[in-house]
């Protein structure tokens, strides 16, 4: 897991690169249909430059390369070979909901005791219209019906919530195994851009504490298969924790109020 740096462009190059990234992409070549390909090798070749392999991160939708002692050329030619991308996602104006409304949720949940109605009161609390989602069945079960679809900031999302009831911990990967289940669902609808959030509602057997590495890094794992986590603590000192914005989890945290 790499940490994130922090950006020190200035804001003229931030402006700049956000410029060129914005730039719509240019046409492939009007080739002759019967032209023979040609190797990698052969495009490099002439140049005069050796062609360089390293490892890297995107980072704010830039790429940096792993080792910091690579010092690249301005403008130098690159391919860029990745994975499969995960959903395009902007959690931006969730997190900013979750950092404006978590208190309203903490105090409006410490107690709550009807777990049916946990994901209404929630969406209440968080000020987050839901409307209905449903995916056809599997191995004999006729339909599955999230949590709600929702849209926040023009950000759209299905959510899973989980309750983490005391003494148990099977809320995290219920939630984990349901969210790979609509995630393979909304595949087969062509509809894989759509992310899921799994909210967990924590009073079991790790409320009152942060995660450890090793659990962050299990859930973390399936940000790449478009699920992502947010952690609601009710025992001790309410907080919240999340994996949107990055691999860390980042914390919401406030001062009670009496």
């Amino acid at each position: 897991m790499t940490n994130p740096e922090v950006d020190q462009r200035s804001p003229d190059r931030r402006a700049r690169d956000e410029q060129i990234a914005a730039e719509p992409q240019m046409a492939p070549l009007d080739l002759p249909r019967d032209v023979p390909f040609s190797s990698v090798e052969a495009y490099l070749g002439p140049h005069r430059r050796r062609p360089l392999a390293v490892t890297g991160v995107v980072e704010n939708g830039l790429v940096r390369p792993l080792d910091p002692a690579v010092k690249l050329p301005e403008h130098s030619r690159v391919i860029i070979v990745t994975t499969e991308g995960t959903p395009k996602v902007n959690w931006q104006p969730v997190i900013t909901s979750l950092t404006q409304h978590s208190p309203d949720v903490a105090k409006a949940l410490a107690c709550w005791k009807r777990e049916t109605s946990l994901a209404q009161e929630l969406f209440k609390c968080l000020e987050w219209p839901p409307s209905k989602q449903s995916f056809p069945g599997l191995f004999g079960w006729k339909n599955f019906t999230s949590d709600k679809r929702i849209t926040v900031g023009g950000f759209d999302f299905v959510t899973e919530v989980k309750k983490v009831t005391e003494g148990t911990e099977y809320g995290y990967w219920h939630a984990v195994s349901q969210g790979l289940i609509y995630r393979f669902l909304m595949s087969l609808q062509e509809r894989e851009d759509t992310p899921v959030l799994c909210i967990i509602l924590d009073w079991g057997r790790k409320s009152g504490e942060k995660l450890p590495a090793e659990e962050k890094k299990f859930l973390g794992q399936f940000r790449r298969d478009g699920l992502f986590f947010v952690r609601f603590n009710f025992i001790k000192q309410p907080f919240v924790e999340h994996n949107l914005a990055s691999e860390d989890w980042d914390p919401i945290e406030w001062e009670p109020t009496a």
